[in-house]
């Protein structure tokens, strides 16, 4: 059983590089924005990523690394929130593009776009967290049939791991083995049937093919 099948709740972290805010024509933001996944959309490294027939939309790619916590947190501090990470492992945040784009602009939440089935991505496996600074030394790298297309230090991200946490603690407690999204750098391109995607991050890789179900 992959780590994708184990999950509880995942939270999301929307535009946390500011250069992947401005690609989507947006300003970074001020407070962290965040957002759910499903636990019952994931897949795991080496399971297909399947567009259905019916969705007309353009399907993104989205590298981003992942990270668990291993403690309760309600409204926790900053420093509470970097004690209570304990792992990261790497993600694929799958996203129906235009759907997101005409969901926005109508008012509508993200829901739909992001929580298609197979539209999330974990692993290969936890690793132990390294603590904040070691973290933000990490290169998070998302390749398309073997080219890179995103690339970025995580000190790149606008938020921390427990910046961003601490703030979504204040309005929902989190609970051990929450996982949490950080974001993804700018680069996100279409995916189409036959892609092979892969997601690396310190001695991490995640690979993934698309499928047109």
């Amino acid at each position: 059983m992959g780590i994708h099948s184990q999950l509880r709740n995942v939270f999301c972290l929307g535009k946390n590089f500011a250069a992947h805010a401005r690609e989507l024509n947006s300003e970074p933001p001020t407070t962290p924005l965040w957002f759910n996944k499903l636990p019952s959309i994931f897949i795991g490294d080496g399971d297909s990523i399947h567009i259905p027939q019916w969705l007309t939309s353009r399907v993104d790619c989205e590298a981003e690394v992942a990270i668990q916590i291993g403690d309760d947190l309600r409204d926790a501090s900053v420093a509470e929130c970097e004690a209570a990470i304990t792992a990261y492992t790497c993600a694929n945040d799958i996203t129906a593009r235009d759907v997101q784009s005409r969901d926005r602009q109508s008012g509508m939440p993200w829901l739909r776009s992001k929580n298609i089935q197979s539209f999330g991505v974990l692993g290969p496996r936890w690793t132990d967290y390294p603590g904040a600074q070691a973290f933000a030394g990490l290169q998070l790298t998302g390749r398309l049939n073997g080219e890179i297309v995103q690339q970025a230090l995580l000190g790149e991200m606008i938020f921390s791991p427990s910046e961003a946490l601490s703030e979504i603690s204040r309005w929902h407690q989190l609970s051990s083995g929450d996982v949490l999204l950080l974001g993804t750098p700018k680069g996100v391109c279409p995916i189409a049937d036959g892609d092979a995607l892969e997601v690396n991050c310190g001695n991490l890789s995640l690979s993934n093919r698309v499928s047109q179900a």
